[in-house]
């Protein structure tokens, strides 16, 4: 699988340095809300949702697909019970994942000088994912179930539907994207992230 993953990153950035064209360079910050489910805490073996901020770099090209490059940081932190050894005890359990992302988009609506475009696309990313869990006694982690990541590095794949305005006055677009993603780690995560952004255009 980490083959694979690497291959295809290098196909995706040796079409993205040999595009025909660069039509225009973006820079911005944005915005979200990201959920993740599976493979973590027993039973229901999700985290949940919480904010997660970041930054975008995209790149225009002609005539195909235009690629991006975002850099997202998403933390939660709540009280969770669990099993030790037959005995509940209540520990606080903190994640973090620090991720890149590596996305190509295509414009699926657009309309000939209308600031409006309407875009699909899909991409890989890079997970490093620390958790903790703080517990009140020093009970063994092991005993717990869950599934603890110490700066963990894990692959991803992608796919988004996302909407842009890009007023033809102005060096600036907004942009609002729905992606849903899978981080290959042990049975997999899977994560569902709404996030909106302001670019600026050079």
């Amino acid at each position: 699988m980490r083959k694979l993953i690497v291959v295809l990153s290098v196909v995706i950035v040796g079409y993205a340095v040999s595009a025909s064209a660069v039509t225009g360079v973006a820079l911005g910050g944005k915005v979200g809300y990201a959920n993740y489910t599976g493979d973590i805490l027993p039973a229901s073996g999700d985290v949940g949702g919480s904010a997660m901020f970041g930054a975008v770099l995209e790149i225009g090209t002609f005539p195909v697909l235009d690629f991006e490059l975002h850099a997202n940081y998403f933390s939660k932190d709540f009280t969770y019970t669990f099993d030790a050894g037959g005995v509940p005890v209540s520990g606080t359990f903190e994640f973090r994942d620090f991720h890149v992302l590596l996305l190509a988009k295509k414009n699926l609506i657009s309309v000939p000088m209308s600031p409006l475009a309407l875009y699909v696309g899909g991409g890989l990313g890079w997970h490093l994912i620390n958790t903790e869990l703080a517990q009140a006694a020093a009970i063994n982690p092991a005993l717990s179930g869950i599934d603890l990541f110490s700066n963990s590095v894990k692959a991803s794949g992608h796919g988004l539907l996302g909407i842009k305005v890009s007023p033809p006055v102005f060096p600036l677009a907004v942009y609002g994207e729905a992606r849903f993603g899978r981080i290959f780690a042990a049975d997999g995560i899977n994560t569902t992230e709404i996030e909106g952004g302001l670019l600026l255009k050079f």
